[in-house]
């Protein structure tokens, strides 16, 4: 109860901060354009300094199922049917695993052709990076 007001306050402090931030870069970069991919690069990182979901933060539907693996595992598996082809990396965030873990969400992803991205970072409270090598031609 404390937590979420606080949260939304401090999303709309960012907003605002932001929506300032591009008002001023957008007169910046039009004059001095060479400055561009910088001022993108640098509000990608300070927002990846807040997290729009706290890794505790549940939905009413997650908290009705905390205990039912096959739910969890359904929604893995909706997540990587949508992936396209030609697609070759994925991060999958640690609430849709949470209840069947990193070594079910491999167990899942094996027969759609992914595995475990050997060159991404794993932060297994975060998320987990999967690879493709080849475009699933067929998927189960």
């Amino acid at each position: 109860m404390l937590y979420f007001p606080f949260h939304v306050v401090l999303w709309v402090v960012i907003m605002a901060l932001l929506l300032a931030y591009g008002l001023v870069m957008e007169v910046v970069c039009g004059i001095l354009p060479f400055l561009e991919r910088s001022a993108e690069k640098g509000a990608t990182r300070a927002l990846g300094l807040f997290p729009a979901r706290p890794r505790w933060w549940t939905t009413w539907g997650e908290l009705r199922h905390e205990d039912d693996p096959a739910f969890h595992r359904e929604r893995i598996e909706k997540l990587l049917r949508k992936q396209k082809s030609d697609r070759r990396t994925v991060d999958i965030a640690a609430h849709l695993y949470r209840c069947v873990g990193v070594r079910g969400l491999l167990e899942i992803a094996g027969p759609y052709g992914w595995t475990l991205d050997e060159r991404a970072t794993v932060r297994p409270r975060e998320k987990v990076g999967l690879s493709r090598l080849v475009p699933a031609a067929t998927q189960p």
